[in-house]
């Protein structure tokens, strides 16, 4: 595992049985922030950032693997290592956008599966 930033979980999320600690971007400023300024990230730990349906990296230092979701948690797109200072395509119909480090989104995941929601651990809704 990498060393790098903990999140703060707010909640958990499983992509094909595979269980991430999320840190929620959910209001303006932390969605405007996102993971711009952070080294790195701990492999398992992600950020979800919601309402959205396109994303910069602009002023991160690391490539990300990116999830579009829809409101019902399908996956609509995904882009694997996405490299610093690039812009997603829109995706049409997206509302939660998970990003992780770069190359820990395991093969066979793809579009058409749904992404399990653990409220347990905080409200994906706030």
């Amino acid at each position: 595992m990498k060393k790098g930033v903990r999140l703060t979980t707010i909640m958990q999320i499983k992509i094909n049985g595979i269980a991430f600690n999320i840190e929620l971007a959910n209001t303006f400023l932390r969605r405007t922030k996102g993971l711009m300024g952070r080294k790195t990230l701990y492999a398992g730990t992600a950020m979800a950032i919601y309402p959205c349906f396109s994303i910069h990296t602009w002023f991160m230092r690391f490539p990300i693997d990116v999830v579009f979701l829809n409101k019902n948690g399908v996956i609509l797109r995904i882009i694997r290592n996405m490299a610093p200072y690039r812009i997603s395509p829109f995706v049409k119909g997206s509302y939660y956008v998970v990003e992780m480090l770069g190359g820990v989104l395991p093969e066979g995941i793809e579009a058409g599966q749904v992404v399990e929601f653990d409220r347990k651990g905080g409200n994906a809704n706030a």
